[in-house]
């Protein structure tokens, strides 16, 4: 078999010449004979060996390959070797798929490939398709880095690592101790070669957990099949040349063994870290500065005229004493420009504090003996609780950039304190990106200063309750951001024992995230929280007796949702039969005419098992059926006439239709139709209106089977025929998506036996 080592064109491959041996260009011949090939297979052998043919400016004919094998068995054992070139090979490949879309995807289509491999040569496909290698964009993150503050200082490093990347050297590790400039020189290259060179790049900031995690969230391309999108992306589809940058990655290979993942890579992957090797990469290590720069770097940041000369020697006595360490110095000169300060007070206070870093530590020591130091450089003792509640708030964010948005999460109304605490050196504000940037050895220091105190939260928790509530527009990354914060202050209200309304939002606002993530058993973990948190209130008299009652009930259908999501229905069930026992009791109207549609769909799936069995499950349709009419009634006395009745007919005519009630079916199905369409915005593509066309389809394709060869048998396959087609139109957009309702190949095939009927039954 070919080892191109790219999967897809492996398995294309593998499967096209059906599973034959092939492992030089005269097994292409001997198989193109083979009667068991079908004649789609022949022709991309053919067009296979014509683009190897044009890849060696040799003429091909019908007659080319034949006389290769007669005449010249060099050329043939060197053409061998090309099949071994992954590279060759895959712009081989692209060059086929490229020259008639549809004449080649019906090549792979006759091949017959497994489900499984069909998706994948569907994305790959329709991601070729949709964006050719030359419309690739240059910037595959979401964000770009911000370029370092106008003090920073050039380095020789920057030209060394360009040298080992265009010595072939794909993997370069940036190593040196933190605050040292690692992150300031890769910057400095992303912003020089976006500005000059035509190099697609990328940059990811590490988050410390899982580097995984954060090429899915932070990278914005290709938007198909994300689950898979590493394999065609970094191996096949990305330019060799491209960069990918990767900021703080502070642990050790078995810490994120996915390091070692990008060893495959065929572009440049270039990672900031304080670890000192890894296996793969060539390290690069950062130094300390030089006296000179170290100068050079007060007085920028001090905003002293580079050509005044008077305090170059006690500026170079200040460096020795922080060990030339570039964010120390960095902050020290901040402090003395807010303050005023002459360089001589600030290495007077130095001594005085006996500040004194040995450049020689280990690394580990080092980070330790800066914190410690940092402590002391920092004027600590004049922040006032406002300026450490802002500090503590930008030091526990989960993300290195944290959004600028925090300040009104956290309440902050008054932007003084911001502003003088960016001036001291704690944080920087990025205005392009609208973030703030906190240096990790900072935060360090931050989390020991800033205590947190209980009167903080009040306000905080009220805002947060408020401004994380759920909403399917937000972006995904957003709703990563909220999922990480909520976290990390509802561990601080269980350290701190706060109790109240706003807490049980937080978690009634943090499991409909995890659910939307399809982390159901969290979900359902941080509900049980919830309701703990209702039942101390209960005892305390500190909510009315409905309110939480009715705070109760949609915790309790939440929690039984997500078990109907893990497909554990009798769980689902029964925590629903609990809030119909709640009827009367609690403030939701809307709730409580909810619950037979919610009993319903249990019913609806738990007839389903009995029918892929091969067993009789009308009695579980019919409750289920009574459970959709009740809450389609309900809603309809209500005077509601949106989405939700819409789906409440679909599910219903669902039910009929497994009953075999075609005619009830699909007269609920054009109702649910005709409300959707009124309903829903956006049409186009539109999920739900989607698969109310399949369903329609199906139904009206199986009510044409039950009829005799009738006018009315051939009506009902023409009404199939006209959903099939509307359903096929956006599930075509959607399947690739990842969200359609069928599977493409699967719906196009019912499809075609439907037009089969007709042109059987009626010759049309």
């Amino acid at each position: 078999m070919i080892k191109t080592g790219v999967l897809i064109i492996t398995k294309i491959f593998r499967e096209v010449l059906i599973k034959e041996s092939v492992e030089s260009i005269g097994d292409f011949i001997a198989l193109k004979k083979n009667k068991k090939l079908k004649d789609q297979g022949k022709t991309l052998i053919d067009d296979v060996m014509r683009d190897f043919a044009r890849e060696y400016n040799l003429e091909y004919d019908a007659k080319w390959m034949q006389e290769i094998l007669d005449n010249d068995e060099s050329r043939l054992m060197e053409l061998d070797k090309t099949l071994y070139d992954r590279d060759l090979l895959k712009g081989v490949f692209n060059k086929v798929i490229s020259a008639d879309e549809i004449k080649k995807w019906n090549y792979l289509m006759s091949a017959r490939l497994a489900k499984e491999d069909m998706v994948e040569v569907r994305n790959f496909l329709d991601y070729k398709k949709e964006k050719p290698e030359d419309e690739q964009p240059l910037l595959f993150t979401a964000v770009a880095p911000l370029p370092p503050e106008k003090e920073y200082i050039e380095r020789e490093q920057e030209e060394e690592i360009m040298t080992l990347l265009q010595n072939k050297k794909k993997l370069v590790l940036v190593n040196g101790l933190g605050g040292v400039g690692k992150s300031a020189i890769c910057k400095r290259m992303f912003q020089n070669l976006r500005a000059h060179e035509d190099i697609k790049l990328g940059w990811i900031n590490y988050n410390g957990k899982d580097l995984k995690s954060d090429f899915v969230a932070q990278f914005k391309y290709p938007k198909k099949n994300r689950k898979e999108w590493m394999t065609y992306f970094l191996q096949a589809d990305i330019d060799p040349n491209a960069i990918i940058f990767i900021d703080n990655f502070n642990v050790i290979e078995r810490e994120d063994p996915y390091i070692k993942e990008l060893a495959s890579a065929r572009c440049n992957v270039i990672c900031t870290s304080r670890v000192t090797n890894f296996e793969w990469f060539e390290t690069v290590p950062i130094d300390v500065f030089e006296l000179e720069k170290c100068v050079a770097l007060f007085k920028k940041y001090a905003k002293i005229d580079e050509n005044d000369k008077n305090d170059d020697e006690t500026i170079k006595m200040i460096a020795k004493c922080v060990g030339c360490h570039t964010l120390t110095l960095e902050i020290l000169g901040k402090i003395c420009w807010v303050e005023r300060r002459q360089p001589s007070e600030v290495l007077k206070e130095l001594r005085e504090k006996g500040i004194n870093v040995s450049g020689e530590a280990e690394v580990e020591l080092q980070e330790y003996t800066l914190v410690e130091h940092l402590l002391r450089i920092f004027p600590v003792e004049k922040l006032n609780k406002d300026q450490k509640y802002i500090l503590y708030h930008l030091a526990i964010c989960s993300f290195e950039h944290a959004p600028k948005d925090i300040l009104e999460w956290i309440g902050i109304e008054r932007r003084l304190n911001v502003g003088l605490l960016e001036r001291y050196g704690w944080y920087v504000y990025e205005a392009e990106n609208k973030t703030y940037y906190m240096h990790p050895i900072i935060r360090a220091v931050v989390l020991k200063v800033c205590e947190p105190e209980k009167a903080w939260f009040d306000k905080l928790i009220y805002n947060l309750a408020t401004i994380t509530r759920y909403d399917r527009k937000q972006g995904s990354a957003k709703k990563e951001i909220y999922r990480l914060y909520l976290k990390k202050i509802i561990e601080l209200t269980e350290k701190y024992e706060i109790i109240n309304a706003d807490v049980a939002q937080l978690y009634f606002n943090l499991s409909v995230i995890e659910q939307f993530r399809k982390n159901y058993g969290q979900a359902i973990h941080l509900l049980k929280k919830e309701l703990e948190l209702w039942d101390k209130m209960r005892s305390r008299g500190s909510e009315r007796k409905k309110k939480i009652n009715t705070k109760v009930a949609n915790i309790k259908v939440q929690i039984g949702t997500n078990y109907y999501y893990m497909n554990e229905l009798k769980e689902a069930l029964k925590w629903y039969k609990q809030v119909e026992q709640m009827k009367g009791t609690y403030e939701d109207k809307e709730l409580e005419e909810q619950m037979g549609s919610n009993c319903g769909l249990v019913y609806q799936k738990q007839a389903e098992a009995l029918l892929i069995k091969g067993e009789d499950a009308d009695k579980l349709l019919k409750k289920a059926i009574k459970g959709f009419e009740s809450t389609i009634n309900a809603y309809l006395r209500m005077g509601k006439n949106d989405l939700h009745v819409a789906i409440g007919y679909r599910n219903l005519a669902d039910c009929q239709y497994k009953m075999k009630h075609y005619q009830e079916a699909t007269s609920s199905f054009e109702t649910a139709k005709r409300i959707a369409e009124v309903a829903v915005e956006n049409k186009e593509n539109n999920v739900d209106m989607e698969r109310i066309y399949g369903q329609l389809a199906y139904a009206y394709d199986a009510w044409g089977d039950s009829l005799d060869k009738t006018e009315e048998k051939r009506e009902k396959y023409e009404m199939a025929i006209i959903y099939y087609k509307k359903c096929h139109d956006s599930c075509n957009v959607n399947y690739y998506k990842g969200i359609s309702w069928i599977k493409l190949d699967e719906l196009e095939e019912k499809w075609n036996v439907c037009r089969k009927k007709m042109a059987y039954d009626f010759g049309g």
